[in-house]
């Protein structure tokens, strides 16, 4: 192990973690039996890297040694530094440490637990920007996407026919380098050089909208790199003030975010320590995984606490890297599970109907009932949005996890979609509501679009920034001018959580209440918005697009009634959506992307390949990657549902497929013309 650092003797009173503070903590933790891995996760306060399978009880281990390392904290002016890529990792640590009767100060005094992006723009780019006069706003592609387009006035329709000719798009632009007059360097998207009339006018609109406080989320590093530039004092100031770092979720992390977080936190510094917690194996977010991860001191937890040993052998061979030492382990879940057969579904396209029925009633004889009350099961699919220039191919067939559920409706389509008018917000948090059965959904989706309309009519200076409690700030708003929102938010709530579809006179009188309230609001705010197109009546065109639901059910749900039991719902998502759930049963759906997503993963999926090589092509990691979350969120099941041509060309290659796919451990259920 390595030489101790010297800041774990200046902030703790006592300088390791003990084996019976780790058994006493397993025990208020209700936490399994530990093994070596996980012993050394807690105990060892140097830096190392460490990958972490699916299942493996990640986040537990990391509360474990948080709480740990909180009991023993001396320093009041000194911290740990906890990072993610969302704040489910805050809010969980939070959940986890009131549970135990525990408090971790995270704000900042003295430990931070928050995102990258948050402790990037909390140190670095809001100092850097207030250095310069220039007072942050916010920090949202959305807010400052529609910024720059207006500020870009008459310009905005020759600059987008230029990109359009380009291939390219408005949106496509980011400043590059944080000289405001010179926002991209030496060439906008490498298509116009500094001086031209493209470049000089995405410039203008670019600096005017930061000098306005609005930025896009991934320019903080623009600024936050030049701070430490101009002031590389600051990096040795964090190191002081943040001795402990824990980076989770690793394998995510882009490569500007990796050497932004090294310049800051070199790996090899010697009076800090940086623990890194990830899966390679896991990385579907895009990033190019040239991160510098793992590297160094590094070890691997290889044995899940999720599955049992029959989904482990299926999922491992399409693991990117090998999992060391010896492959993807899974435990003996300490229920009778000899009638249980993992199921691979190969379906006739005009059957297609018949997966998610089938799937369903499999996990109905399958899956023991204690499980179906306390966990969900799903069915994922790598696509579930077409563009809109798609061409309909029958080839293609299926392309979108729609296709197996016709009513599906993508939650990226409403739950941040924005609208021109009222009612289309008020139809589309319908469906918010109906897919998640959560009646703040809709909630948040309106007060949004409340928010944006009140902007719409306060200059750029003025603007209010959107929180992420969307709701909760449209009613303080509402308060700060003494106008009344009881009646509004009544008649919303009753249409929103309504099982029928609310009618036109009932749609009419909520525009009404909405638009008495938003003018008292308005003026009393000093906001001077079109009300005349926001809140215009109802018309019968918008009513016919909005989503259907099925007798009041989820919209993204297919339900398996049952007599004498609980009803199953298999709740159908993207595998993007379910990454780090865990479930019950899953079933993986094939889908079309350039060629089948299932069927280019056969040889995999049968065994006859295993891993990566060089010669593998970064498309099909990019699938093995997905298809391995997938196959990991389930406990007792796990099910891939493919159409017959992804199989093969003939019968007899469907034939060879399928015995090859038994051998390989797989049940095969056939659903025929």
């Amino acid at each position: 192990m390595a030489e101790r650092p010297q800041w774990i003797s200046e902030v703790l009173y006592h300088p390791t973690i003990e084996t019976d503070e780790i058994d006493g903590v397993v025990s208020s933790m209700k936490i399994k039996e530990l093994d070596t891995e996980r012993r050394r996760f807690i105990s060892d306060l140097s830096s190392f890297d460490v990958s972490a399978c699916p299942g493996s009880g990640k986040t537990t281990l990391v509360v474990a040694k948080v709480l740990l390392l909180s009991r023993k904290w001396d320093s009041k002016t000194r911290g740990m530094l906890l990072l993610s890529h969302t704040n489910v990792a805050k809010d969980e640590i939070s959940k986890r440490f009131q549970i135990l009767g525990e408090e971790l100060p995270s704000g900042g005094r003295p430990h931070y637990v928050g995102t990258i992006h948050a402790f990037v723009n909390k140190f670095l780019t809001i100092p850097y920007l207030l250095s310069i006069g220039i007072e942050q706003k916010a920090v949202d592609d959305d807010i400052a996407i529609k910024v720059r387009d207006q500020l870009l006035g008459q310009k905005i329709f020759g600059l987008r026919n230029f990109l359009a000719r380009k291939h390219t798009s408005l949106e496509a632009i980011k400043i590059t380098d944080s000289d405001l007059n010179n926002p991209f360097g030496e060439s906008l998207l490498g298509i116009a050089s500094v001086g031209t009339d493209s470049y000089s006018s995405a410039a203008g609109a670019v600096r005017s909208s930061v000098e306005l406080g609005y930025l896009r989320h991934d320019e903080i590093f623009v600024f936050a790199n030049r701070y430490l530039e101009l002031h590389p004092e600051v990096a040795a100031a964090l190191r002081r003030r943040f001795p402990f770092i824990m980076i989770d979720e690793m394998q995510d992390t882009t490569t500007e975010q990796a050497k932004l977080l090294d310049r800051i936190f070199p790996h090899e510094q010697q009076d800090i320590s940086i623990q890194r917690i990830g899966d390679q194996n896991q990385a579907i977010f895009g990033t190019d995984h040239k991160n510098g991860y793992p590297q160094g001191n590094q070890f691997s937890i290889a044995d899940s606490f999720r599955f049992d040993s029959s989904i482990a052998k299926l999922a491992s061979p399409l693991a990117v890297y090998p999992v060391e030492p010896s492959g993807l382990r899974g435990v003996d879940l300490g229920h009778n599970s000899s009638a249980k057969k993992n199921v691979f579904i190969v379906f006739h396209p005009d059957k297609i109907d018949r997966v998610l029925p089938s799937f369903a009633q499999i996990v109905a004889d399958l899956v023991p009932e204690e499980v179906l009350l306390s966990k969900k099961v799903s069915a994922l699919g790598a696509r579930h949005i077409l563009p809109d220039d798609d061409i309909d191919n029958p080839d293609h067939f299926p392309k979108t996890v729609k296709h197996y559920l016709p009513t599906y409706l993508p939650r990226s389509s409403t739950a941040t979609k924005t609208h021109r008018t009222f009612i289309a917000y008020v139809i589309h948090a319908r469906g918010n509501v109906a897919e998640t059965g959560q009646l703040s959904e809709g909630l948040e989706h309106i007060a949004g679009g409340l928010i944006r309309f009140i902007n719409s009519g306060l200059d750029y200076g003025d603007r209010i920034t959107i929180k992420q409690r969307k709701y909760r700030q449209l009613v303080d708003l509402v308060n700060s001018v003494n106008a009344k929102i009881s009646e509004f938010q009544e008649t919303l709530c009753l249409i929103l959580a309504a099982t029928v579809e609310p009618t036109f006179g009932e749609l009419e009188v909520l525009r009404q209440k909405a638009l008495t309230l938003l003018t008292s609001t308005t003026v009393g705010l000093g906001s001077t918005p079109n009300a005349a197109v926001f809140f215009e009546p109802v018309k019968s065109e918008l009513l016919a697009t909005r989503p259907k639901t099925v007798a009041g059910k989820p919209t993204n749900v297919y339900v398996l009634s049952r007599e004498d039991l609980a009803d199953i719902s298999v709740e159908v998502s993207s595998i993007h959506a379910a990454k780090g759930e865990t479930h019950g049963a899953t079933l993986v759906l094939d889908t079309f992307n350039r060629t089948h997503f299932v069927g280019k993963l056969i040889p995999w999926l049968s065994g006859k390949k295993t891993n990566t090589t060089a010669k593998t092509s970064s498309s099909d990691k990019k699938r093995l990657h997905e298809c391995y979350v997938a196959m990991t969120r389930p406990t007792e099941l796990i099910a891939i549902a493919a159409v017959e041509k992804s199989l093969g060309k003939t019968s007899k290659e469907i034939e060879k497929s399928i015995q090859n796919l038994e051998v390989h451990g797989w049940k095969v259920l056939r659903i025929t013309a």
